[in-house]
């Protein structure tokens, strides 16, 4: 094809497989569009496919892709049916969206080896509605400003952000297995991984929410990196007598509340150090939130929920830290520092373990307290409580 002489304004690949071989530079100003079953290549050489304007894909059934000789850049890439792009980069001065609505399921909308690089001032939009998944790798690198809306979500592909103003309020990000966040300072809103199933994820710098990090079923998540987050919620996908554990390795700052939601049998984390600044909610199934990982209660809240905790639990806080009527602890407890008001609380102790370690427990009034007649405590000072209001101490049976 020699296109030598004048730019095209528009182009639309009708659904077939097309394999065309440039004499020349081909210079298109308007849209190309791909219809429902177009596949499109190119022979080699050294002309250039060069596109400048938008490229949207058409909503009806098939699957249409290209695979691109060379980079491109263009304003606008809309995405309302299946696509895949191979080789190169797309270079995005505009709007990525997604205008794709599937039958009720996420479903794979874009996928390839082609980089999506946002680099200029626009929306990554997910319309109402739109459920496309996409697997294709994504960039932000840009001197302008990105704003995400609606819900975007992704799988098997790789999000890196380099620099540019993100504008994330009011959205979410959805992660299916085999993703990985290099995103560092950029700010997400919510993320929610991992709904269901044994689902992995790694983070390669810190990972920033101004909102929720919800993490369903028993995921993993890989990087020693740390997180920065206003809630932190560990949630089995559906309510039921199923134990569940997220595997993780980094340090989790929680500056409002970390939440152990869902599951009659009790929801957990295995390998993470949780600061929170705020609440610790635990389940109210009536089983264990259980795990190796760390929990230190750092500013003023209260602890809810009556499932057992049996995370590793130390309070130091300059703040106030407020526990429920009845609160049962099956692995270490220290207390540090901060006020802890117990007054009308009742600790069980001991339950479902050997062997406990409790410190520094006299400098909590708890009202009462139950120790497992079976269990073996280990404690620095045996319990106190105040001056005008003694502890009182009582066996479970």
């Amino acid at each position: 094809m020699g296109t030598t002489t004048n730019a095209w304004n528009n182009v639309y690949f009708a659904g077939s497989t097309y394999t065309i071989t440039l004499s020349s530079d081909w210079n298109i100003t308007g849209t190309v569009t791909f219809g429902n079953t177009s596949l499109l290549s190119f022979s080699a050489g050294a002309n250039l496919f060069n596109p400048t304007g938008s490229i949207s894909t058409l909503a009806t059934g098939g699957t249409a892709g290209c695979t691109l000789p060379n980079s491109i850049t263009i304003v606008n890439l809309t995405l309302a049916g299946l696509t895949g792009f191979n080789a190169n980069t797309i270079n995005i001065t505009g709007n990525l969206n997604n205008n794709y609505v599937g039958a009720g399921a996420a479903t794979t909308l874009i996928s390839g080896t082609t980089l999506l690089n946002l680099t200029g001032t626009g929306t990554w939009n997910y319309s109402a509605g739109a459920d496309g998944i996409i697997q294709s790798n994504i960039a932000i690198n840009t001197s302008g400003t990105i704003t995400i809306s609606g819900t975007i979500r992704i799988q098997s592909n790789t999000i890196t952000y380099t620099a540019g103003t993100v504008i994330t309020t009011g959205s979410t990000l959805v992660l299916y297995s085999a993703c990985t966040l290099n995103t560092g300072t950029m700010p997400w809103n919510d993320i929610l991984f991992a709904t269901n199933g044994s689902m992995a994820m790694t983070i390669s710098s810190n990972l920033t929410l101004s909102g929720t990090f919800t993490i369903g079923g028993a995921a993993t998540v890989s990087g020693a990196f740390n997180v920065y987050c206003n809630n932190c919620t560990i949630n089995n996908s559906t309510s039921g007598a199923i134990s569940v554990v997220v595997t993780m390795s980094q340090t989790v700052y929680v500056t409002n509340t970390l939440t152990f939601g869902f599951s009659s049998n009790g929801t957990g984390a295995n390998g993470a150090t949780f600061y929170v600044g705020g609440n610790l909610t635990l389940g109210t199934g009536g089983g264990a939130n259980s795990g190796t990982s760390n929990i230190f209660l750092i500013g003023t809240g209260s602890i809810t929920g009556n499932n057992f905790l049996g995370h590793p639990l130390t309070i130091n806080t300059g703040g106030k830290i407020t526990i429920p009527t009845s609160f049962t602890i099956v692995s270490t407890f220290v207390y540090t520092n901060g006020i802890v008001d117990a007054k009308n609380a009742t600790l069980t102790c001991g339950v479902a373990a050997s062997s406990q370690t409790l410190t520094n427990m006299h400098k909590i009034a708890w009202k009462t307290v139950t120790v497992v007649s079976t269990a073996t405590l280990s404690m620095n000072q045996f319990f106190n409580g105040l001056p005008s209001k003694r502890t009182v101490i009582q066996p479970s049976s």
